[in-house]
Formats: C-alpha cells, structure tokens, sequence
C-alpha cells in the first residue's frame, strides 16, 4: 500500500495478491487518509476510526454500507497508470 499524489488528487495505491488497485485515499468515514493506516494484503483499515475496507473491492467490511472511490487501473512493465477520469474536481 502506498500514497501517491496524481493530478492534484491522494491516491491509495494497493498490491492485492499482484493486482494493483487504486482508491481515493481518503476514508468515506470523516475524509482521514487511508494510507496512515494498516493493510494487511487484504483489508485496508482506517487509523482514525478503524474502518475496514476489501483491499480487492474496496467495498466495507466494517461498516458494509462503506465504500471506496475505485479508480481504474492498468499495468505495463513496471509502470503503474491511474485513470482519474472519474475523480470528481
């Protein structure tokens, strides 16, 4: 897991058993950053609240009404690209 700023947006970048994912790195719960919290292959947690999140969906865990705002993702070689398109401004 690891943060990353792309086109003036947080990004949470995760390796998920080798898929990489993307979401906004802001927790849906209060807006804290996700990426000071944990990550454990699968689930991502929230360090302010401890919110949990499917690493793989983004969907919750903890609460299941939660959800994380996914970004499109494609890997070539060693490069990773974001598609932002449907960041809101």
């Amino acid at each position: 897991m690891r943060a990353v700023g792309l086109g003036g947006l947080d990004v949470l970048v995760c390796n998920v058993g080798g898929e990489v994912l993307a979401y906004a790195d802001r927790c849906p719960h209060l807006g804290g950053r996700l990426s000071e919290g944990r990550f454990d292959g699968e689930v991502i947690t929230c360090a302010a609240h401890e919110w949990c999140f499917d690493a793989r969906s983004g969907g919750g865990v903890n609460p299941r009404r939660a959800s994380l705002a996914a970004f499109p993702v494609r890997v070539s070689g060693d490069d990773v690209f974001v598609d932002l398109s449907s960041a809101s401004p």
